[in-house]
Formats: structure tokens, C-alpha cells, sequence
């Protein structure tokens, strides 16, 4: 099954961070990937790492703390962070 996944900008103003993170269970390390953009859709800055991890939800916290870190940058702007693990910000 096919899925079209779209990005939706954030409220104007706003920045918006969207973050992902892989594992690979033979090896024990995972990457993730923090990248920020405008409501434009402009492209602000991006972080990748590989990563010791246990397991693939590790390793999407680990990007939400990376954002986490990284969103000082954008003072003054209202932030949003979006993932596609759910229990990582339930």
C-alpha cells in the first residue's frame, strides 16, 4: 500500500521541525534526522547523526531531544515539532 505523505506548513511565523529516526537492530545504531522549516516552507537548518540505540522508539526520542536542543536557535518564533511516533510525545 501506497501512502501520499504531504508537508503541512505551520501557522504563519511559526517554525516547524520535523524530526525521524531509523534503527537497525543487528548493528545497535540508528540515524536521525532533525530538519527546520519556515511556514514558507524555507529551508532553516537541518541536523543528521548515527546514534547508539536500543530500539527504534530510543531512537526517536533521541531526535525529539536533539530538536528539543536545537530549537533555541529560532528565538522569538513560536516552534512546533512534528513525528511520526506517537508515544514519543503522548
Amino acid at each position: 500500500m501506497q501512502r501520499n505523505i504531504h508537508w503541512m506548513a505551520p501557522a504563519m511565523g511559526t517554525v516547524k521541525i520535523n524530526i525521524d529516526g531509523a534503527f537497525r537492530a543487528s548493528t545497535g545504531t540508528a540515524g536521525i534526522g532533525v530538519l527546520c522549516r519556515n511556514n514558507k516552507g524555507d529551508f532553516l537548518g537541518s541536523l543528521r547523526k548515527t546514534i547508539q540505540s536500543d530500539s527504534p522508539f530510543m531512537s526517536e526520542c533521541i531526535a525529539l531531544k536533539e530538536a528539543l536542543l536545537h530549537r533555541g536557535k529560532f528565538l522569538g518564533s513560536p516552534v512546533v515539532i512534528e513525528t511520526d511516533c506517537k508515544y514519543c510525545i503522548s
